[in-house]
């Protein structure tokens, strides 16, 4: 089956350039189709690929019923090019969109002109264009049901796993993966930035690919270590003290510190009375919540916590 892409960024990119390595004729890219073909983004995927980039507006010239027609632009455009495609007379076998946000209903416009429609998301971080990206990662897949048999085979063949989500579900799925991916760098940016060396990322790297090792092989809650699944408010304290200074920092690790709080309990290191001590020492540090300025509160939730045993 041919395979034509609107748009020509790091997805578009290395799904062509992932197909192209397969060398057969079972998924065949044809050409990039984009509003501005001169864009250097453009040139730099032609020149990756060897594939024609040609303008949005003669898609109706190349995509024919052979051709599956896969739609990786930015999700706020995604409506847009469905309805300028429709209103071509666009015909395709099928048309599915890359975004992990919204499932087929934001290709209504060529779902109306008798298109069948789809999605499909690899859960996925592609931060340039690679064709090693999509092997062993999961892929979202939705649509029409002949058009989903034809996504969920192509991204077998891409190396990924298929898998499907409600509809109503979408939100939160991506909500799930954006965690997974975008908070993770930031989560980076936040420990680099607390770090006290001039290169405050290089020595965490190997510390965050260890506990991405326990996670795969432990899970959770297993994989949990530190001084919140240890109780330790004196430790916590330190830290919190130590963080005054860094806004994002400290808000970011009293927000995650709350949630490690609930892994702490699953995992059974914390009773109900420690997780209520943590909770009472996160919250006196937070800024305009009416905590204590001068330390009380955390000296009396440390006192309480002492009494605890912890």
């Amino acid at each position: 089956m041919q395979v034509a892409l609107v748009g020509c960024g790091r997805v578009a990119t290395s799904l062509a350039l992932a197909l192209l390595r397969r060398k057969d004729e079972t998924w065949r890219p044809t050409a990039f189709f984009v509003r501005d073909p001169a864009s250097p983004r453009a040139h730099e995927a032609a020149a990756a690929t060897g594939l024609q980039v040609q303008p949005l507006a003669r898609a109706a010239a190349r995509v024919d019923s052979e051709t599956l027609l896969l739609i990786a632009v930015a999700d706020r455009a995604i409506a847009d090019v469905a309805a300028a495609l429709a209103a071509q007379g666009v015909h395709p076998a099928g048309a599915a969109h890359t975004a992990g946000s919204m499932g087929k209903e934001a290709l209504a416009a060529l779902a109306a002109s008798g298109v069948p429609t789809g999605s499909i998301h690899p859960l996925q971080t592609v931060a340039q264009p690679d064709p090693d990206v999509f092997t062993g990662a999961w892929c979202c897949v939705d649509g029409d049901a002949a058009l989903r048999l034809v996504l969920e085979a192509l991204a077998s063949a891409l190396g990924m796993q298929p898998f499907s989500v409600p509809a109503d579900a979408r939100p939160r799925y991506h909500a799930a993966a954006v965690l997974a991916s975008n908070a993770l760098v930031a989560l980076a940016a936040a420990a680099a930035e607390a770090m006290p060396l001039s290169d405050g990322l290089s020595p965490l790297l190997p510390l965050m690919r260890r506990t991405l090792a326990n996670l795969e092989h432990m899970g959770l809650p297993n994989a949990l270590t530190g001084p919140v699944e240890r109780g330790d408010l004196t430790t916590i304290r330190r830290h919190l003290e130590a963080l005054r200074d860094l806004r994002s920092a400290a808000r970011a690790y009293r927000a995650l510190a709350d949630v490690t709080v609930n892994v702490a309990l699953r995992k059974g290191t914390l009773d109900a009375d420690q997780a209520t001590a943590l909770r009472t020492l996160l919250g006196a540090h937070a800024p305009g919540d009416g905590g204590d300025p001068d330390g009380k509160a955390d000296h009396d939730t440390q006192t309480r916590a002492d009494e605890t045993g912890r």
